[in-house]
């Protein structure tokens, strides 16, 4: 994508370009997108001095705002592109299904987040002369993240295969500075089971399974909060398999292991991860 390139994509795979022909991002672009997620947590105390103590930074979903200008080779073409873009956003909001925006600011880098139409949109300024000459039209368009992070749009993929009892570490370089969610695709070939798998992240958490893959299965595990799943064999859910102290597991920034064990010599099972480095803020 070239440099301001900034696009809405649907889970439908409806792409918009946000800065093509028909509209037009606005200057300073979008608003909302440099901004640290992050905000202190303040305990009050009684005393005059100090008024409170910092216990630590919490995130909140992030807002962005999009400033385009609407064009329109006539009223009706007007009309007609601000309605093309409605219904793009309009079928994730009617499917409660985030969308995807993509930016690529003025140093080249190009950077997603998952987002959903915000509140109070509508269309700010209209410009129009006769009913066939060109018409133009501005709105601030509100996106809002539950998720504050934006990541890269090339996976990360290591790969690995389970070795018996011992534990398998598997480098995962998350280039960013904040946790990401793993996709996990654990395949057993045609001889030998897998009995009990777990992973543990670099934070410790442990995630683990009470229950064996037979020979020739394939297990996913979705681990992205917003679209959990554990899949075994397409089609049966694992949820209810994973042991009663299992935790989510990510893979943290920076590079570091996911660890993977199980509890059969055999176990041979082929291991498959993908994930994106995720950020802060964009740029």
């Amino acid at each position: 994508m070239a440099v301001f390139d900034c696009t809405y994509v649907n889970h439908d795979s409806t792409s918009v370009d946000l800065n093509g022909s028909d509209y037009k991002l606005l200057n300073p672009g979008p608003r909302g997108i440099l901004q640290p997620m992050w905000r202190p947590k303040i305990l009050r105390t009684p005393r005059k001095f100090p008024v409170g103590l910092y216990q630590e930074s919490v995130s909140d979903q992030r807002e962005i705002v999009v400033p385009l200008h609407i064009e329109g080779t006539s009223q009706s073409d007007l009309l007609a592109n601000i309605v093309a873009l409605w219904d793009a956003l309009t079928v994730d909001c009617r499917d409660g299904v985030l969308g995807t925006f993509t930016y690529v600011t003025a140093n080249g880098t190009e950077r997603s987040i998952k987002c959903i139409l915000g509140e109070s949109a509508d269309i700010n300024d209209w410009l129009l002369a006769g009913e066939n000459d060109a018409a133009h039209a501005k709105i601030d368009l509100p996106l809002t993240c539950p998720d504050p992070t934006f990541y890269d749009d090339t996976a990360v993929e290591p790969s690995g295969a389970f070795s018996g009892t011992s534990n398998v570490n598997i480098s995962c370089a998350n280039a960013g500075d904040a946790d990401s969610y793993p996709t996990i695709t654990i395949t057993t070939g045609g001889v030998n089971t897998l009995e009990n798998p777990s992973i543990t992240d670099a934070y410790g958490n442990v995630l683990a399974f009470e229950e064996t893959m037979a020979v020739s299965k394939v297990l996913v595990l979705t681990l992205s909060p917003q679209d959990l799943s554990m899949d075994y064999d397409s089609g049966t859910n694992w949820f209810e398999k994973r042991s009663k102290t299992s935790r989510l597991i990510v893979c943290k920034y920076g590079t570091n292991n996911l660890t993977f064990t199980a509890d059969n010599a055999a176990a041979n099972a082929t291991i498959a991860i993908s994930f994106y480095s995720r950020y802060s803020k964009h740029g």
